[in-house]
């Protein structure tokens, strides 16, 4: 009889909480593994708390947040401090394909659930441990979240403007990396035991997942020499490259993001523009890479005039032309909006939610162009707002 996914017959016992674990046992389940989410009521997964909410209400069991890394599972709460819950463990082990599991190293080891003890009641065991720095070593005790470890592995160092300026990816950032390295680890081991019949162990250290993305600028160290900082939009293969401020209109502000590609494109640009350059610093690509900062101003000095939808319009046209090589959107626009509030007032609730609105629409990008000046208050309030919810879910929830 086929198969109708490709993990069907696959059990897991997922004791992860929070993210690299539970997006991990999610590409299991969404392909077929059937997986048994283990929580505890007396320590809820903090996603639960997250926002958003099912009619914008606060509620344990109401977040869309966890919601979105715990489709395709059952689920069971057990308080792991208590023996009867152990014993029930252990009685689920020998059902269990694979364990997953993203506490600190102590935990498991403490509740007698580590993997030299798991072996006893499954010889072939998978099991997945994914923690912040790796199960050995100084640092493995370290507790916390992948913003952490992004800024630890060094994203936050190479994002933003300039020194002093922090401009961090979005999210618990290695959160997004370490899911992909686990689910092939886990893969790969289900094969091995298919082959030879044993299982295997998997030390998972989100720190080093994370800096798998930073290969590029680990090689370019170490041949020669060069730390990779903060260059704001800047671009190794694109120039111009950025968001560029349009003509306002209405009293607000509008934004374009323009990224270009070869002397070909430059040149389709400048006459979408009406504009051309006699500059030899923006002669050839390697030029105006090498001359970013002046190439910004320019371009900048040259959409300043022009309405953004016009411009918008111009430079998607340009884009067809047979003057551009490249197949695919090198030249491409967004229009932005201002992201002042037409009040300038309203509740925490009301602003929160109508910046998060802004983000999603004019991108990341051009938001950073727009509101490097108001990011560190925005920071405190998305906070202070999520702090406030999350205390207001807790208290309902234990009424």
């Amino acid at each position: 009889m086929s198969r109708r996914f490709a993990l069907e017959g696959i059990h897991v016992l997922d004791f992860a909480w929070v993210g690299v674990g539970p997006i991990t046992t999610k590409y299991l389940a969404d392909n077929g593994a059937d997986v048994i989410r283990v929580e505890s009521a007396a320590r809820p997964d903090v996603l639960r708390i997250g926002p958003p909410w099912k009619d914008a209400q606060p509620g344990i069991n109401r977040s869309q947040f966890f919601a979105s890394f715990n489709t395709s599972k059952k689920g069971i709460t057990l308080d792991l401090s208590k023996p009867k819950a152990r014993e029930l463990v252990e009685r689920l082990v020998p059902w269990a394909d694979i364990i997953v599991e993203s506490f600190t190293p102590k935990a498991m080891r403490n509740w007698g659930l580590d993997y030299e003890n798991l072996l006893a009641l499954r010889p072939d065991l998978i099991m997945l441990s994914t923690c912040m720095q790796g199960q050995t070593g100084p640092n493995a005790l370290y507790p916390g979240f992948g913003q952490l470890m992004a800024a630890l592995s060094g994203f936050y160092h190479i994002s933003g403007y300039g020194p002093g300026s922090c401009a961090p990816p979005y999210g618990a950032y290695s959160d997004f990396i370490a899911p992909r390295f686990s689910a092939c680890a886990l893969l790969a081991a289900l094969d091995y035991r298919r082959r030879t019949g044993k299982g295997q162990y998997i030390d998972m250290s989100q720190y080093e997942a994370a800096m798998q993305n930073l290969a590029p600028a680990l090689i370019d160290y170490f041949a020669g020499g060069r730390v990779l900082g903060p260059r704001a939009n800047g671009s190794d293969r694109y120039a111009p490259h950025g968001a560029y401020r349009c003509a306002d209109e209405d009293g607000n502000e509008r934004w374009i993001a323009i990224a270009v590609a070869g002397d070909d494109q430059w040149r389709s640009m400048l006459s979408s523009l009406g504009a051309n350059s006699t500059d030899a610093r923006f002669a050839t690509m390697s030029e105006r890479i090498e001359n970013a900062s002046a190439l910004d101003e320019f371009v900048g000095s040259l959409t300043r005039r022009h309405n953004a939808h016009e411009l918008t319009v111009r430079l998607q046209a340009a884009r067809e032309s047979p003057r551009i090589r490249s197949r695919t959107a090198s030249i491409f626009t967004r229009m932005t909006t201002s992201s002042r509030s037409a009040s300038g007032t309203g509740s925490i609730t009301k602003k929160w939610a109508h910046r998060r609105t802004k983000v999603c629409r004019i991108g990341w990008a051009a938001c950073l162009a727009r509101c490097a000046r108001r990011r560190q208050s925005w920071a405190r309030t998305t906070m202070r707002f999520s702090a406030e919810c999350s205390r207001s879910a807790l208290k309902k929830s234990s009424s």
